[in-house]
């Protein structure tokens, strides 16, 4: 479990509020969330943690009374709305109070973006680029001089489908959010654009590189600042949490005792299955051996030592009982004198499956 710490001159959360949108709009992505309460400055609802763009749009509202399923339509408007996020072409929301170089950074970026906007162009009888197939004249389309389908004509940074406008940054299609981060950082707080020359750069330990500005660097469950904390990242990898946060509701749950194992706890894993990393939790579900040097595997849904792992189990090469030393591969059991390349005979320490039989990379 990695835990990471920043620096950064950090300040409170300011509470500029979102403009509140008029009408209902219920959560189309969990279904729960009967309408949109927006965080005041994330984008995310705060009664169900989901997005903005995961609720229906004012507009849309009569339309999703029933929401068991969703229109093909909506689900490629809703992904429109984050490839083409509104808040990008509006000035940053402080702007009363921003400094003159922060507005013509802004500026710049949309003269870019006029300057570099592309339209697509009916085109048929060439290869599409991207699948080699043909094109026809109704799903062909011409970009930058290439033909594509218009299914297959996609940005090239988060590779969703692009409409009839794009724009081109080094000879490459993005769509207008991908575009806007070619240039400036996005905070991965409110989601907007950071314009100003000081923000924050975390490192998460899968290497991934987050920014936020200044004061947005918080706990996703709390809204404490982060700067000069330990914060671990979130499931799905865009989020931080403060550890005490990370602790009460997020740490996985020892499969032993059903307690949470916490960020100053040894975890340990066996399979989908988390352990408290000490003898009175990691052990045998059976016999309560102890784990740590012997080793254990999982078998019906238990975490179990090697002898008590391969009780009842018929090896998969000769069919008879298991005992002595075994090797597990694939889930399956094998006295090691049965685990061979079922063409040359031989165990040569790497294996592979041709037919559900066993096969050495020389035979294979």
């Amino acid at each position: 479990m990695a835990v990471c710490a920043a620096k950064a001159n950090a300040v409170l959360p300011s509470a500029t509020p979102h403009d509140a949108p008029a009408g209902m709009r219920p959560c189309l992505k969990c279904k729960g969330c009967e309408n949109l309460d927006l965080h005041f400055w994330r984008k995310v609802c705060i009664n169900c943690s989901c997005k903005e763009a995961d609720h229906a749009a004012a507009q849309e509202t009569a339309k999703v009374l029933d929401l068991e399923g969703l229109e093909d339509g909506a689900v490629a408007k809703r992904k429109q709305q984050l490839m083409n996020p509104a808040q990008d072409t509006r000035p940053p929301r402080d702007t009363g109070s921003l400094s003159k170089d922060i507005l013509d950074r802004f500026n710049t970026l949309s003269a870019l973006r006029e300057e570099r906007k592309r339209m697509v162009q009916k085109f048929q009888g060439a290869p599409c680029t991207a699948c080699s197939k043909a094109t026809t004249k109704d799903n062909g389309v011409k970009a930058l001089g290439k033909t594509y389908h218009a299914g297959c004509f996609a940005c090239f940074k988060c590779k969703n489908e692009l409409p009839m406008a794009f724009y081109e940054d080094n000879g490459e299609p993005y769509c207008m959010r991908c575009f806007g981060e070619q240039h400036f950082p996005r905070c991965m707080g409110c989601e907007e654009l950071i314009f100003h020359k000081e923000y924050t750069k975390a490192t998460m330990p899968s290497g991934k590189e987050m920014t936020f500005c200044l004061d947005h660097f918080c706990c996703v469950g709390c809204d404490t600042p982060l700067a000069e904390k330990q914060f671990i990242e979130g499931p799905e990898g865009d989020d931080v949490f403060c550890l005490p946060c990370y602790d009460s509701k997020l740490a996985p749950k020892c499969a032993t005792c059903h307690e949470n194992v916490t960020t100053d706890q040894p975890l340990m894993q066996a399979g989908a299955l988390a352990f408290h990393g000490t003898p009175e939790c990691f052990k045998c579900a059976d016999c309560g051996v102890p784990l740590h040097e012997v080793g254990g595997a999982v078998a019906d849904g238990k975490l179990l030592c090697p002898e008590h792992s391969r009780r009842g189990k018929t090896c998969s090469g000769c069919g008879e009982g298991l005992d002595g030393e075994c090797i597990n591969a694939g889930g399956a059991m094998y006295h090691k004198k049965c685990f061979v390349c079922s063409k040359c005979n031989t165990f040569t320490g790497s294996m592979g499956m041709k037919d559900s039989k066993l096969i050495c990379k020389e035979c294979a």
